[in-house]
């Protein structure tokens, strides 16, 4: 009787003590987070208990990994000082594919969708001319031919690199081996995606001078990086 009654009393104890604010978690330090915001993590793992030892890892890993922006993560715990590690590893969106007129799909070089949106949260490019007719958060993308997700990951790449701004600018893969660009009215033939980098530098110096005649529309050829290029205006 004697070892029951010690033994409760150890259980409630045990139980106060890991029931008292000492115990709670102080703080979660999320790192590597750049396109989801750290509210949105805390929210995924809201029901998870205050408690630092009856705190679940796997459980809140499995609730954080439902994210399609999420590709890995990895949670530890520092007792010392109360805190949860939450270390993650994102899917990057390199465009947005634009769906309808109102809808545009965040994809990454893949081609997972990552989100829906009505607009353009993050500076990466606008992409047409893919061919698709459904989708669904959280799966990637079918469309026809290989390669597509990574020359917009690749151009995406060259635009940030460059500061360019992307709100007038976007690209058109109706045909991979001849890409385009659309600023305003006026589209710019890149051609192959071969020495897209050294194209885009021809670009750069140009851009400003053809602001001028986005409305009216035009036509300018820099697909071949050793022929001297010509815009014409459209009449």
């Amino acid at each position: 009787m004697k070892k029951v009654i010690i033994l409760i009393l150890v259980i409630v104890t045990l139980g106060g003590i890991l029931a008292s604010p000492i115990f709670h978690i102080s703080n979660f330090n999320i790192v590597y987070i750049s396109e989801l915001a750290p509210e949105q993590i805390l929210a995924m793992i809201d029901d998870q208990h205050p408690n630092i030892f009856a705190f679940n890892r796997r459980q809140a890993v499995a609730a954080i990994a439902q994210s399609p922006a999420v590709y890995r993560v990895t949670i530890s715990k520092s007792y010392i000082n109360r805190q949860i590690n939450i270390n993650i590893t994102e899917r990057r969106t390199v465009g947005y594919v634009r769906f309808s007129q109102s809808q545009y799909l965040q994809v990454d070089n893949t081609g997972l969708v990552l989100s829906v949106a009505n607009y353009r949260s993050l500076p990466r490019p606008i992409v047409a001319g893919l061919d698709f007719t459904t989708f669904m958060v959280g799966e990637r993308l079918e469309v026809a031919g290989h390669g597509v997700f990574q020359t917009m990951a690749t151009m995406a790449g060259i635009f940030l690199a460059y500061d360019i701004d992307m709100d007038a600018l976007y690209i058109d893969i109706t045909d991979p081996s001849n890409l385009r660009l659309n600023y305003g009215n006026i589209i710019i033939s890149l051609g192959p995606p071969q020495d897209l980098e050294e194209k885009i530098r021809i670009l750069i110096p140009i851009l400003p001078e053809l602001a001028l005649f986005r409305t009216i529309g035009g036509h300018l050829d820099i697909s071949d990086i050793n022929a001297q290029w010509v815009f014409r205006i459209l009449t």
